[in-house]
């Protein structure tokens, strides 16, 4: 989720409390040798720069870099972020100016902010703070995991999943924004229940404010002001709208309604008063202010990208019949009689935005974060030490070290999902723009169902579960065979050849997380892009290269076991 272009800190908090995406994006990408597609003998550079590679590199530049089929994501990010003279003059025209503007009202709130705590700091050790205020900071401690167990965050993300508010949030991430603004207002049309939503969260806002003693959240103005005049907002906004909503509810209701979750921290002021001390803050604050002078550009190009990347209407509608395709596969592949077949059939299956909307959505987004900043800038000024104390400790726990403008401004996440609760599927731009790998990825969240609900493949996952010696990724390796499966039967009904995602998702990852087998201690929710990669290429009954075959000798002398469905 992206953060609230409403909220300066609160914003965070919906942040805190979703899963991470389920295809991570990292900077580290694979170093490859160029080595030409034929099988022509290698130049004394290509064999130093072999002879350089580690086994894990080796086996992905002979599985992976060598294939014609295969992108890196580094290279995908690179050509996209090359403008047309179409969207140079587009840019030009409806952005550039409003893009300046935002990152002058993003240095001066920086600036603003720093000058205000450095201002202040001398008071905060007579400076106290009221009850909803502590209970505020304890609230932002604990979404943040601070000085919590993982068991104890665990059993409170539980307790907030139950919310009404909370479970219309996690619908509107498969199902998009109009989801959640239906299911807490189910008797109005979509728009009329924005206008719902908006009249109550301010009544929260409100009620927040006064009890925190400043007028500390403000979001009278921008998509709230809007719609509550009568205007229309489209589905970006709308996102923008539901952000807010869900961090004013969520906030409302652990600081001022189920106070028991805060108020089992024991945190005291001096305890905020020490770790604001004893926090980089500050040094956080003037490495965003001395990169501002380079984020204009690196937004620019993060525009550009999205421009390229984000599918057109006639992508989107070619892929939704695709969709059918892989969905009678997978039924193929299934006992009519086992649960899971049923399920199958009724998945629904959700786009994601279009290039349209992306257009129709940045000038407005950037015109609203601009006045949003300079509006903050005017309230920091106004803080008193108690309320900028509170600002500083709640700083101090979210603030992160890079600035995420340009990211909050084009969603690139690779962020397919398959959401078996609600019985659906998340599709991301790239698989609608790459459809060599999204039919495939489609193929692996439909298998999410199967894994969720079937009774057919016991055999199957326990085999997959002993190649690894573990389970910690059956629900995803299961997913990926299954996925392959079915995209090896419809080879001759594709258009064209399907990629490997794996060998996609390896291009993100760095040495030594190219393991094909479990870490020990690493959290993570996939096995290794190099280990999916593998499983995907020997479902498809594709030659496994010399030099893997040595990697899964060495490392996992099982990886290359069959698991047959």
């Amino acid at each position: 989720m992206r953060w609230s272009k409403s909220l300066m800190t609160l914003g965070l908090v919906a942040v805190s409390v979703n899963l991470a995406a389920c295809k991570k994006q990292s900077n580290n990408s694979v170093r490859t040798a160029k080595i030409a597609k034929t099988a022509a003998p290698l130049t004394e550079k290509q064999k130093a720069e072999r002879a350089a590679m580690t086994s894990e590199q080796l086996c992905y530049q002979d599985l992976c870099a060598s294939q014609s089929t295969e992108i890196s994501y580094a290279n995908l990010m690179a050509k996209a972020a090359q403008p047309s003279d179409t969207q140079k003059a587009y840019y030009q025209e409806h952005l550039e100016a409003r893009l300046k503007d935002v990152v002058n009202a993003k240095v001066q709130l920086h600036t603003t902010t720093l000058n205000q705590l450095q201002e202040k700091e001398s008071e905060f050790a007579t400076a106290e703070l009221n009850e909803t205020q502590m209970r505020l900071i304890k609230v932002i401690y604990i979404l943040s995991g601070k000085d919590i167990s993982e068991s104890n965050r665990n059993t409170i993300f539980a307790k907030i999943g139950e919310y009404d508010f909370a479970k219309a949030n996690q619908r509107a991430q498969l199902q998009g924004p109009q989801a959640y603004l239906l299911a807490m207002h189910s008797d109005k049309t979509v728009m009329d229940a924005a206008r719902a939503e908006i009249n109550l969260v301010l009544e929260m806002q409100e009620t927040l404010n006064k009890a925190i003693g400043f007028r500390f959240i403000d979001l009278d103005h921008g998509v709230f002001a809007r719609v509550k005049a009568g205007g229309a907002a489209d589905a970006t906004e709308l996102k923008d709208l539901i952000q807010s909503s869900y961090s004013v509810r969520l906030v409302h209701t652990l600081t001022l309604k189920d106070t028991t979750i805060a108020d089992a921290l024991p945190l005291q002021t001096e305890t905020i008063r020490t770790n604001l001390a004893k926090s980089d803050l500050k040094a956080r604050l003037q490495k965003r202010l001395s990169e501002a002078p380079g984020l204009k550009s690196a937004c620019e190009v993060r525009m550009y990208q999205g421009l390229n990347l984000y599918p057109e209407v006639k992508d989107v509608t070619a892929f939704q019949e695709t969709v059918e395709v892989v969905r009678e596969q997978v039924l193929k592949n299934l006992n009519s009689q086992d649960p899971a077949y049923e399920i199958v059939k009724k998945i629904s299956v959700y786009m994601p935005e279009s290039i349209n909307d992306l257009s129709k959505s940045l000038a407005q987004s950037l015109t609203d974060r601009a006045r949003t900043d300079m509006l903050q800038v005017e309230m920091l000024k106004k803080m008193d030490a108690s309320s900028t104390l509170m600002l500083g400790a709640l700083l101090s726990q979210t603030l992160g070290e890079n600035d995420m403008l340009c990211d909050d401004l084009v969603n690139l996440g690779i962020s397919d999902f398959a959401s078996p609760g609600l019985t659906g599927i998340k599709v991301s731009w790239m698989s609608v723009k790459l459809p060599t790998y999204g039919v495939s990825i489609l193929a692996h969240e439909f298998a999410h169902h199967v894994f969720a609900h079937a009774k057919q493949f016991e055999t199957a996952k326990a085999c997959l579960t002993e190649k690894q010696d573990s389970t910690q990724f059956l629900n995803e390796d299961f997913s990926d065979v299954l996925a392959a499966k079915v995209v090896s039967q419809l080879q001759n009904v594709l258009p064209k050849k399907q990629s490997n995602y794996g060998c996609f998702f390896a291009s993100e990852e760095a040495d030594p997380s190219l393991k094909v087998k479990v870490v020990e201690g690493v959290k993570a929710v996939h096995s290794s892009g190099l280990y999916r990669a593998l499983q995907i290429a020997q479902v498809r009954k594709e030659t496994i290269p010399d030099t893997c075959k040595k990697l899964v000798s060495g490392q996992n002398s099982k990886a290359l076991k069959s698991c047959e469905m």
